[in-house]
């Protein structure tokens, strides 16, 4: 068995395909939240030796990325002037944080 993904329209669960299940089967039914992600999801990650066989492949395909010197530069001011913000505010942050807990 595999998991089905469905809607809920007009009172009902809608599913997208036919579950070929067997009688009695216990489901769970919950919302699925749409969060927004940066890559993949940790439970998203291929598993299967296909899966991680593509991935790879696909990772292999890419050309690296290179900077000029000027980019170099401009980048590493940036990463300077994060961290020098960083750096700044890190009390201000760490009351914030802090008060979560009390």
């Amino acid at each position: 068995m595999h998991a089905i993904n469905g809607k809920f329209k007009n009172g009902q669960i809608v599913l997208d395909e036919e579950a070929n299940w067997p009688e009695d089967t216990k489901v769970r039914v919950e919302p699925i939240t749409h969060e927004t992600t940066l890559g993949i999801r940790d439970g998203d990650w291929p598993t299967d030796p296909e899966g991680i066989a593509k991935l790879i492949a696909l990772v292999d395909s890419l050309e690296p990325f290179l900077m000029t010197e000027e980019e170099d530069a401009e980048w590493r001011a940036a990463l300077q002037a994060q961290k020098e913000y960083d750096k700044a505010h890190f009390e201000e942050r760490a009351k914030r944080i802090e008060g979560m807990f009390e």
